[in-house]
């Protein structure tokens, strides 16, 4: 491999927030910096006017030449778009997406102190300051240059030359195990997806966003109206979202106790039958006035590309060191569930959206349109969207790590088609009842229990999940205390009692605390061998920090540390990197021995809210850490086999494959089989998929 080094500063008329396809609409090159593997860092000032210097462009046209940039999207769109130069995705190297690969901060400034560069090589505040002189539009303004600042501009220069040097050191240090050739050529497929994009229906963004603005404007109005004559001290209650002001009115007011205004503290309050009316009104009008995700139609507008199609969505391995993919922009990957079934979304909600009705058929409007968020991605005219998605793949493959073979058999007959869904089987298995009196409402909850529970989660996951797929925890307490031993009974009632002393019952009543802390007991006692994965690898990952040299053996992995990491090694041979791993005492109560223990745990630095910080972790983490990578593992060899078969992927959301194929072009049962195909590493693990086809993506 000949690397050569790259990094361009640019302007552009559209701010880069709306996105790389808008703002590329717009650009206009400023410098260049390149380098080779060794030698100095050269700048090409373009406002000189003079030609790209042939060190470069020859560079850019030598096929045997590796280009090696920070963000490959951007700088090679503006090779693209400024000078119509674009070299072959094969041949460039992304050293954001290389960190990101092996867990590490994506951006450069944070990538400098992490890997030790040098202070003088490290990316400089000073340089916010001048891209923000030169490469950000001042309304009204015309830009800033070498004229209007000589010398900020030279300080321009330098800074770029420095980024530049350091991009070249920072290449030479990071780790490539999970860049390899392999990696690459994932990476690869990644940006062509990216590229490809998808297309969005602009009338239902736009449709969607006139319901909401009208909404708004029905909602304040009713807030205006509750509020009107208040104290004086409470100050003028205008919109649904002025927080503040309506949690003092509801406090003093309306003489409710309430700590804050969030979501859950809402939804609790309003269970409340005794409330005054006007009092129950003003909450549920914060609620509605206070659904964001409707926002994403805003942005879908705003960031979509000239031709109708939004592109540079996923981030590769931007979910942190398990490999999985983020979201970008419209963030595909953090659609809200929808609470109607996907039939009634396309045929009824879809349409009243588009012809303004919503309104009048609707109750719940905001909720309507945020159901009808994953319906804004389109197929092209003449196509449709081929989907597949695997069915409970964490479920399976952390089953296939712990051996859970009656979990491994169940999955296996139904997917024979001569067995019940693995949910309903683990509800019926955690309550003592017969499978067939299983309805598709404890299915939901069974599926609840394996997210909270799978991982050494307790009372709190067991909450979110609930709120998640929409489970009664009351209800839930109900069944679950009726099932349960007195020995259980008895023991998540000790639970209750420490949880309520340190206020950590997440204010539940305290039966609904006891029966979800049943519920966690007889998924531990129905999943054995799951329960005791989480201690088999906390253990083998404490062992090999402890003993540098030292290789364990847990959950199909092979694991060991190396200087400054401590890595898993998944079956698939790709690996999990922990950086600077040690060893942290921390006391905590034993449910099992009912007493005050000392435990070791891991701790490891982290990319956490553009941070790079300690985290603590513990088996039940571990073991979600690579049954996260082993599934995207999973994802990643159906993807490159897709490219192989020639489906022309547009998406892929967690465990979803989304193809744009001309219409029966391709066949859902190709794609299913292919997402089901045996792979060499994973010998044993059960995988079925199923999916649909269609003109609007959805949640099936």
């Amino acid at each position: 491999m000949i690397p050569f080094f790259l990094d361009s500063e640019t302007r552009s008329s559209i701010r880069l927030e709306l996105g790389l396809d808008q703002y590329m609409q717009g650009v206009e090159p400023l410098i260049w910096t390149f380098c080779a593997e060794k030698g100095p860092v050269d700048a090409w000032d373009m406002t000189d006017g003079t030609a790209m210097p042939n060190k470069l462009e020859d560079a850019i046209l030598d096929e045997r030449v590796t280009l090696v940039a920070h963000n490959v999207p951007f700088d090679r769109n503006a090779l693209r778009y400024g000078h119509g130069m674009e070299p072959p995705l094969e041949r460039w190297w992304c050293t954001m997406s290389q960190a990101y690969a092996h867990g590490l901060p994506g951006s450069l400034e944070a990538l400098g102190p992490v890997l030790g560069l040098p202070l003088e090589m490290q990316k400089l505040i000073i340089g916010k300051k001048l891209i923000d002189l030169f490469c950000i539009p001042k309304k009204g303004k015309p830009w800033n240059d070498k004229h209007t600042h000589p010398v900020e501009w030279a300080q321009f220069i330098d800074y770029a030359v420095g980024d530049t040097g350091a991009l070249r050191e920072v290449f030479n240090r990071l780790p490539r195990h999970n860049y390899d050739e392999a990696g690459r050529a994932l990476w690869v497929l990644d940006q062509e997806i990216n590229e490809r994009g998808f297309r969005i229906d602009q009338d239902l963004c736009r449709a969607a966003l006139v319901i909401r603005d009208n909404m708004k404007l029905h909602l304040n109005g009713e807030v205006e109206e509750l509020t009107r004559g208040a104290d004086p001290s409470f100050g003028e209650i205008t919109k649904g979202t002025q927080r503040e002001k309506i949690h003092h009115y509801l406090v003093g007011e309306c003489g409710l106790l309430l700590l804050d205004l969030t979501k859950d503290t809402i939804k609790k309050t309003l269970e409340d039958k005794t409330l005054d009316p006007d009092t129950r009104r003003l909450l549920e009008l914060r609620r509605d006035s206070s659904l964001t995700s409707l926002t994403k139609y805003q942005r879908a507008l705003e960031r979509v590309g000239p031709d109708g199609r939004m592109r540079h969505t996923l981030q590769y391995s931007g979910a942190g060191r398990t490999g999985r993919w983020a979201g970008r922009g419209v963030q595909p990957h953090n659609m809200p569930r929808p609470k109607r079934e996907a039939e009634e979304i396309e045929g009824e909600v879809i349409p009243a959206i588009l012809d303004g009705t919503l309104p009048q058929k609707y109750d719940d409007v905001n909720q309507a349109c945020q159901d009808a968020l994953r319906g804004m991605i389109v197929a092209a005219p003449g196509h449709e969207f081929v989907v597949g998605d695997w069915s409970n793949i964490e479920g399976r493959c952390v089953a296939w790590e712990a051996e859970e073979q009656w979990k491994i058999d169940a999955f296996r007959a139904n997917d024979a088609g001569e067995g019940e869904d693995l949910y309903n089987i683990l509800y019926a298995k955690l309550f003592n009842m017969d499978v067939s009196a299983v309805d598709g409402k404890s299915r939901q909850k069974g599926k609840a229990f394996e997210l909270a529970f799978g991982y050494g989660g307790g009372v709190g996951a067991c909450v979110t999940a609930s709120a998640t797929y929409g489970v009664d925890l009351v209800e839930l307490s109900h069944v679950a205390i009726e099932g349960s031993t007195t020995e259980l009974y008895n023991k998540a009632e000790k639970a209750w009692k420490r949880a309520f002393i340190r206020g950590e019952d997440h204010r539940l009543e305290p039966d609904v605390y006891i029966g979800c802390d049943i519920a966690k007991q007889m998924y531990r006692k129905a999943n054995k061998n799951i329960a005791q994965l989480w201690w088999t690898v906390g253990r083998a990952c404490r062992w090999a920090v402890e003993r540098p040299g030292s290789v364990h053996f847990a959950a199909r992995c092979k694991i060991w540390r190396n200087g400054a990491w401590l890595i898993i090694e998944l079956p698939s041979k790709r690996r999990l990197f922990y950086a600077d791993p040690k060893i942290k005492t921390v006391v905590e109560y034993d449910d099992e021995t009912e007493e005050l223990q000392k435990r070791d745990n891991v701790s490891y630095m982290a990319a956490k809210s553009k941070q790079w910080r300690r985290e603590r972790t513990y088996g039940g983490k571990l073991v979600e850490n690579i049954t996260q990578a082993i599934a995207n593992d999973v994802l990643r060899a159906a993807m490159l086999a897709a490219r192989e078969d020639g489906w022309p992927l547009v998406l892929h959301v967690h465990d979803e494959l989304v193809a744009e194929v001309l219409k029966a072009l391709f066949g859902l049962d190709d794609l299913l089989q292919l997402m089901e195909r045996p792979l060499w590493w994973a010998n044993g693990l059960p995988l079925k998929a199923a999916g649909y086809t269609s003109l609007r993506f959805k949640k099936d």
